[in-house]
C-alpha cells in the first residue's frame, strides 16, 4: 500500500517525492488487488457499528451454548468428537488468517475490526464447520453420500473462486506475492476437509483400547 509521508526539508525535494508518488499511484490503481484499494464491504460496515458488533457477539454466545448444549445430551457423548473436529477447523482459519494475513498475502479491513468481534468470527466458525462435521456424520453412512463427497467439494471450491473473485472487483479484499482466487478455492477445500480428518481420529484415538 502507498501510503508514504512526505516531509520536504527542500522544495525540489518534496516536489519530486511527489510526482514519483502520483506516477506510482497511477500505475498502481488500475490494480485491483493493490493494497491501497480495499475497502469496507457493507457487511464490515454495519459490523463495526454497536449493533452490528452487539449481533456478531451475541450470535455467537448463542451458536456456542447451543452447540454445547446438543453435545452435552445423555447418550452422545461421541459429539463431543464433533465438537473437536470443529475447533481443529477454526484453529486452522484462525492460524491461516494470522500467518497469511501478516505476511500481506491475505489482505482485508475485516483485520482491524475490534478483538472481540475477530473472536466472536472465529467461534461461529467453529461452529460452523462443527456442524459440517454432524452433516458429515450423518449422511456418510450411505454409498451416494459417498459419491456426492467429491462434487459438494467441487462446489465449495468454485462458489469459493466466484465470492473472491466479486470481492476482488469490488475491492474489498486483495491478495498479495501471486496469491490467487483458485489457490483461495483449495484453501476453502482443506478447510472443510480437516475438520473431518480431525473428527476421524479423534474418534479412533477415543475407541481404540488403552494398552
Amino acid at each position: 500500500m502507498l501510503l508514504i509521508t512526505l516531509r520536504p526539508l527542500q522544495h525540489l525535494h518534496g516536489l519530486a517525492n511527489r510526482c514519483i508518488n502520483r506516477e506510482r499511484q497511477s500505475s498502481t490503481v488500475k490494480a485491483s488487488h493493490h493494497w491501497s484499494v480495499v475497502v469496507d464491504s457493507p457487511f464490515t460496515e454495519f459490523v463495526r457499528t454497536p449493533l452490528g458488533s452487539s449481533l456478531v457477539v451475541g450470535a455467537a454466545v448463542v451458536a456456542v451454548l447451543g452447540t454445547i448444549f446438543w453435545a452435552r445430551q445423555r447418550g452422545h457423548s461421541e459429539r463431543w468428537n464433533v465438537v473437536a473436529g470443529g475447533s481443529v477447523g477454526a484453529s486452522e482459519v484462525a492460524l491461516l488468517n494470522l500467518v497469511l494475513g501478516t505476511a500481506g498475502i491475505w489482505r482485508s479491513t475485516d483485520y482491524s475490526l475490534p478483538a472481540l468481534v475477530l473472536g466472536s468470527d472465529v467461534l461461529l466458525v467453529a461452529v460452523l464447520l462443527a456442524w459440517v462435521v454432524a452433516f458429515y456424520r450423518l449422511v456418510w453412512r450411505w454409498l451416494p453420500a459417498r459419491i456426492i463427497a467429491a462434487p459438494l467439494l467441487l462446489a465449495i471450491a468454485l462458489l469459493t473462486i466466484a465470492g473472491d473473485e466479486s470481492a476482488l472487483a469490488r475491492h474489498y479484499i486483495a491478495f498479495g506475492d501471486g496469491y490467487t482466487a483458485w489457490m483461495d478455492g483449495l484453501v476453502a477445500v482443506t478447510i472443510f476437509v480437516v475438520p473431518v480428518l480431525a473428527y476421524e481420529l479423534i474418534r479412533r484415538l477415543r475407541a481404540s483400547p488403552v494398552s
